[in-house]
């Protein structure tokens, strides 16, 4: 029976760990923001600077918050994980371990906590975040290509259409991409504004038409008739429904699913 067990737990943890790298591989980018939310300033202790330089050591291709993104993350975020130290420290021990979490904010992978009985602040965060790295032991990283799709839309918000709703393509064709502007410049309202649905690059965009800024960007997606969306407010799906106005589901603040309509006219 104990033999049983141990057989038993040793498969499970080894299909987790094959689980953990599957996932982690199919995203490109790990983003490392300028400050954590434990410490005071930005790169307090060197922190910030301490995951980025332990992150690329795994393999991973690491980029600081709030500089330049690569093209095609600026154009879709869900491409990255997103880095967090968790400070769990008790009295007198100083605890930390690393999470990555998806564009949904999910939590893809986390290691176990890092310990460190150091009394200065520097040494004690700086030794157990390297010691919460082991995690990553059982883990080798390689980014898969043929898997960046799957990462771009697989962690966000499941669309259902409603039933008594079609689902449309919205307004390209993933085969035959509309080739110009001018084919596309449909008008929509939201609150009030009205917005020209416009095409470049097969990326479409919704602009406002009083000032001409960007106020929204969709991307195919893998699902039949559904777009990612995305803005300087939300990120989520699109879809076309039976009046051709454009339907953006959500997450929202709350965590709770919600919607916004652009009206064609």
């Amino acid at each position: 029976m104990m033999r049983d067990k141990i057989v038993f737990t040793l498969v499970f943890l080894v299909g987790l760990c094959t689980y953990a790298q599957t996932n982690l591989n199919t995203y490109k980018y790990v983003v490392v923001p300028e400050k954590f939310d434990f410490l005071d300033e930005p790169d307090e202790y060197q922190m910030n600077s301490l995951t980025r330089f332990l992150l690329k050591k795994e393999g991973f291709t690491v980029i600081a918050e709030g500089t330049a993104y690569p093209d095609d993350l600026a154009k879709n975020n869900c491409l990255a994980l997103y880095a967090d130290v968790i400070d769990g420290s008790g009295l007198f021990v100083t605890k930390l371990s690393l999470e990555l979490k998806d564009c949904r904010n999910n939590v893809v992978f986390n290691t176990e906590e890092g310990r460190s009985k150091l009394k200065e602040y520097r040494k004690a965060y700086q030794e157990s975040l390297r010691d919460s790295f082991k995690g990553f032991n059982a883990i080798s990283y390689k980014f898969d290509a043929t898997a960046e799709t799957a990462s771009a839309t697989n962690t966000v918000l499941e669309v259902e259409p409603k039933k008594d709703v079609e689902a449309k393509p919205l307004l390209v064709n993933e085969k035959a991409p509309l080739e110009t502007p001018e084919t596309i410049a449909v008008k929509y309202i939201k609150d009030g504004r009205t917005f020209l649905l416009e095409n470049k690059d097969d990326v479409l965009s919704l602009k406002d038409s009083a000032n001409g800024t960007i106020q929204g960007s969709m991307q195919v997606s893998s699902k039949a008739g559904v777009y990612l969306f995305k803005s300087s407010e939300i990120v989520g799906l699109a879809f076309m429904n039976e009046n051709g106005d454009i339907v953006v589901e959500f997450i929202d603040a709350n965590n709770e699913k919600s919607s916004t309509i652009y009206e064609k006219r």
